[in-house]
């Protein structure tokens, strides 16, 4: 149950994570079009400050999301590795069990 639980969650993470990296490629647009003003409406534009702001958060939000889907995808594949050797041996098994009918 637990390594369905981080499966899970390591799946809901991901998915965080791209609906995040489009919001912030949203910003980034949103960034670009508001380059198209010269530097001095650049400095006085508060739109294009809180848009700067709010991208560098995002990004922020993203690389820790990141982290964590990276953090529980290692969990998994530890979890996954210590039935590896059993699993292998099962197989042989098997397929031993199976050519002697």
């Amino acid at each position: 149950k637990e390594k369905a639980k981080l499966e899970e969650d390591r799946i809901q993470q991901s998915k965080e994570a791209v609906q995040l990296i489009k919001e912030l490629k949203e910003v980034n647009q949103q960034i670009l079009d508001s380059l198209s003003g010269t530097v001095e409406e650049m400095l006085e534009d508060q739109n294009m400050i809180d848009t700067l702001q709010n991208s560098r958060e995002k990004a922020e939000i993203v690389a820790n999301n990141l982290e964590k889907v990276n953090k529980t995808t290692q969990k998994i594949e530890k979890a996954k590795a210590f039935y590896n050797p059993a699993a292998y041996r099962a197989a042989i098994m098997y397929f031993l069990v199976n050519d002697l009918q």
